[in-house]
């Protein structure tokens, strides 16, 4: 299991042009949404932003209006919205977790924008998630 978590770190960060996930065989994906600060470790999305660009090792990349922060270190991937996006401000934190029953992906959101846009960033990120599980479900089982 150790050496299969940086081989599929790897394919998740080069499968989608910005998001991505990776399983366990039960598919499984903890979210946490909210419009509250501090469920993705800052108090808001600005300071989530600033806080990843000062630290070092996170690269940065712009895809598809989004911005992408990549901690290697950490198999964490997050997703900033622009200005132009209905859910504005939004961060998506994504990261790879090994546990007792295999790879699974933790999510939280903190958006603050209104309620429906929010709804709506959270449920195209499950939709991608589903997706994502069926593409990376027969690469896990061998």
């Amino acid at each position: 299991m150790r050496g299969t978590v940086p081989k599929l770190f790897r394919l998740f960060l080069f499968s989608t042009a910005f998001l991505s996930t990776v399983y366990s065989s039960q598919g499984f994906t903890q979210v946490e949404q909210s419009n509250k600060a501090g469920n993705i470790g800052y108090p808001t999305v600005n300071a989530a932003l600033t806080g990843l660009r000062s630290q070092p090792g996170i690269t940065f990349r712009e895809k598809r209006r989004w911005i992408i922060a990549t901690d290697n270190s950490t198999r964490t991937i997050w997703a900033f919205t622009y200005e132009s996006h209905p859910a504005h401000p939004a961060a998506v934190k994504r990261q790879i977790v090994v546990g007792d029953g295999g790879i699974f992906y933790n999510m939280n959101v903190l958006c603050e924008a209104q309620k429906t846009p929010c709804d709506k960033l959270v449920a195209d990120f499950q939709t991608l998630n589903e997706k994502m599980n069926l593409k990376f479900q027969p690469k896990l089982k061998n």
